[in-house]
């Protein structure tokens, strides 16, 4: 019978090789009696249970990769320790004793035997080098304690980056950030992390702005937003700081957050954050109500407008910080417009005085008026019985 199973070394001097063949003497004993055989191998002094799976009568394939046993093999993957006491170094070189028997593992990789461990660990092929694998990304070293300074973020695994947390460096990072980044294991995860090493740092990254942490849950209280990603931002929902802001004009004083329902984190200005839940908007109006536009109509300076009668949307109080004022979304205008409360009602706009509508040309028959008003305001109020219908 041929040994199917790793080869290994017994403490009185006999050994087992894989793909060796061997003599069966009788049934096997302890741990495998009654599912193994006892076998006699040359160069032994004695015979060796083996298990019934490990043992066949044909000679198995060569080893995969092309390798045999007893090649030197370096490890290349990230560190990792099991329960046994055993560990996987990155960089460490240890003997190749077989084919890999579990998992994916299974004909796509190798059992090896690393100096200090007990038992044989099985390794993918893709993690293993006959050449020793160059120095970490950045000039670290295996065991390097590092900060995390990016973004907080959960996996589905259940494993987590969080924002200031220290993590020790096992390996070089994979995939997306190969050759730019490292592999790092945070307290409290079942597994390694890729980083890319921007996100990384020696030192401690500094306070968050405005004295908040992350994990902390705060109420957004500007404007309705909605951005090209999907994401949202909605007055008054409650989200969780991850980091500080990364982009424009909110970094440095404002905060990453997750929001419920979006994919993404989205920079958000301190001024638009609070611990307590948005006040009532003026008016006693609510995000997401539909209003009338009542007052003199007006284009602001993005070239949006509010015209007497349209109809929009509250999307928020207003971005210029006006407490008497909401945003406003009304059709063919690209942004918000901001409304005074008593420029909007839930009705619909009144009929104008003398029976005139909205757009209709009128000539003016009385003396040319001086009239002084800030802009944005274009509209003129001027007294009925100087004012004539006619036709060009």
């Amino acid at each position: 019978m041929y040994w199917e199973g790793p080869s290994h070394s017994f403490e009185n001097g006999d050994t087992i090789v894989h793909g060796q063949q061997g003599e069966v003497v009788g049934p096997a004993t302890g741990a495998h009696q009654g599912n193994g055989l006892e076998v006699q191998f040359p160069g032994n002094k004695g015979s060796i249970n083996c298990y019934l799976p490990q043992l066949s009568v044909e000679k198995p394939p060569p080893l995969p990769g092309g390798h045999d046993l007893g090649d030197q093999l370096y490890y290349t993957g990230p560190s990792h320790s099991f329960e046994s006491g055993d560990e996987l170094v990155h960089g460490q070189q240890g003997e190749v004793v077989g084919p890999a028997t579990e998992g994916t593992r299974q004909g796509n990789g190798l059992v090896m035997l690393f100096p200090g461990n007990k038992g044989h660990v099985n390794c993918y092929l893709s993690r293993l080098s006959v050449e020793k694998p160059p120095p970490l990304p950045g000039g670290h070293d295996l065991g390097d304690q590092l900060y995390y300074t990016g973004s907080s973020h959960s996996f589905e695994s259940g494993d987590k980056l969080v924002h200031g947390q220290q993590g020790e460096v096992v390996g070089p990072a994979t995939g997306a950030h190969q050759g730019n980044g490292l592999e790092v294991r945070f307290p409290g995860n079942i597994g390694s992390i890729n980083c890319s090493l921007p996100n990384l740092s020696r030192e401690q990254p500094p306070p968050l702005p405005g004295g908040h942490e992350a994990g902390d849950q705060l109420y957004y209280t500007g404007p309705n937003k909605s951005f090209k990603s999907g994401n949202r931002l909605v007055h008054g929902q409650s989200g969780e700081v991850v980091g500080p802001a990364t982009e424009g004009t909110h970094q440095g004083n404002g905060l990453q957050l997750l929001f419920p329902g979006n994919k993404g984190f989205i920079n958000c200005s301190l001024t638009w954050l609070s611990r307590e839940q948005a006040p009532p908007l003026p008016g006693g109006f609510r995000v997401g109500e539909e209003l009338y536009f009542i007052g003199g109509g007006f284009v602001d300076e993005q070239g949006d407008k509010a015209v007497f009668g349209c109809r929009g949307s509250v999307t928020g109080p207003a971005r210029n910080g006006d407490a008497d004022a909401v945003s406003m979304s009304f059709s063919g205008n690209r942004g918000d417009v901001h409304c005074r409360a008593q420029e909007l009602s839930r009705e619909p706009a009144p009929s104008l005085p003398g029976g005139f509508i909205l757009g209709e040309h009128l000539y003016f028959t009385g003396e040319s008026p001086i009239i002084k008003r800030r802009l944005p305001r274009t509209d003129f109020e001027l007294e009925l019985d100087i004012l004539v219908r006619g036709s060009r």
